[in-house]
């Protein structure tokens, strides 16, 4: 049922709001669908908008079984999903439990009431605000919208960007990826494939330790034969029109870029929870009840990578899609 509250449209009382259609919120709706609850999934999107963004021709570290939501068979031809495959199963699972999603609108607010939570959601094209009620909100807008800037001169260049989706625009070009993870490591390889000329540069002495194995022996050799010129334990000062300065034991080194990727990693966007009430732990991020998932607001819950504090990686979709069920387990102990 629809009604106007101050010119914005309302709608009557949901059971539970989940806010993020990406695989752990879908995991939750997928969950609720089961326990027959009455609910809504609000998405600022596309269905699954984290995993769209992931580069273009990106495979999955995680293998598909770690990946299933709802016992739904994740099937492919080899043992590691392609983003592409990954985005069409969970669109399939989306359409196969007939989750009801409300794509490309961006909650604004979340205010608790006397029976539960008011939820502002705006359409992300017209700006029309339209308000949900609902008893309980769970909240799974992941971390990968949000990335660590390093807040140094030209960060905001237009050659500039947190993000790498593939290599071919940048063929022949110099490029400068900054980071030592997989993200780093990943997209390094298929620029200086894709024949760019590349430049790694990273703080610490060596790759990050979560390296995937297959990822860290093929950078690693490209590294030792100098295909690849790497700068370790070292700083990106300032990025200019058309080159970097790098800073290492005390030397400045100015080095050509006409694009640069700052691969530093995510963090989660917490405004709407901390907004409503919800305490932050040291790291950021809103602290909670791990077998229940609720945080200190009584009713608001966290899932997926949001919850998950400096361990936030891949793999918080194979952790992430469990979230829903001890949520849902949860409101049976009320």
């Amino acid at each position: 049922m629809i009604m106007k509250k101050n010119g914005s449209e309302v709608s009557s009382v949901h059971d539970m709001i989940i806010v993020g259609s990406g695989p752990c919120g879908l995991a939750c709706a997928i969950e609720a669908k089961i326990h027959g609850l009455d609910f809504v999934v609000l998405e600022k999107g596309s269905i699954v908008e984290s995993v769209v963004g992931y580069p273009t021709y990106m495979i999955l570290s995680s293998t598909t079984d770690m990946l299933e939501v709802g016992g739904l068979p994740f099937v492919v031809q080899g043992c590691r999903p392609t983003r592409q495959e990954a985005v069409r199963y969970y669109l399939r699972a989306a359409q196969h439990f007939a989750i009801p999603i409300k794509t490309y609108r961006q909650v604004t607010d979340i205010q608790r009431t006397d029976t539960g939570f008011m939820v502002h959601a705006k359409n992300v094209f017209t700006g029309e605000v339209r308000i949900y009620f609902s008893k309980r909100v769970i909240v799974a807008t992941g971390c990968y919208n949000t990335p660590n800037l390093l807040d140094i001169p030209g960060e905001d260049l237009p050659h500039v960007s947190h993000y790498f989706k593939e290599a071919f625009p940048y063929s022949g070009r110099k490029a400068v990826v900054v980071g030592g993870g997989n993200s780093a490591a990943e997209t390094a390889l298929d620029l200086y494939r894709h024949g760019a000329d590349v430049t790694l540069v990273h703080r610490c002495d060596q790759l990050d330790g979560n390296v995937k194995p297959w990822i860290g022996a093929d950078i690693l050799s490209r590294i030792l034969k100098e295909d690849i010129p790497t700068f370790f334990n070292s700083h990106l000062e300032s990025i200019q029109p058309r080159s970097v300065t790098i800073r290492r034991d005390g030397d400045r080194y100015e080095v050509e870029a006409d694009f640069v990727f700052l691969m530093t990693g995510y963090r989660p966007n917490t405004k709407l929870l901390v907004d409503t009430g919800v305490a932050l732990d040291e790291y950021g991020f809103p602290t909670h009840n791990p077998l229940t998932m609720e945080t200190n607001v009584p009713g608001l819950y966290v899932a997926g990578a949001i919850s998950e504090g400096w361990r936030v990686t891949q793999a918080n979709i194979e952790k992430g899609r469990f979230h829903g069920k001890r949520i849902i387990q949860s409101f049976d102990e009320v």
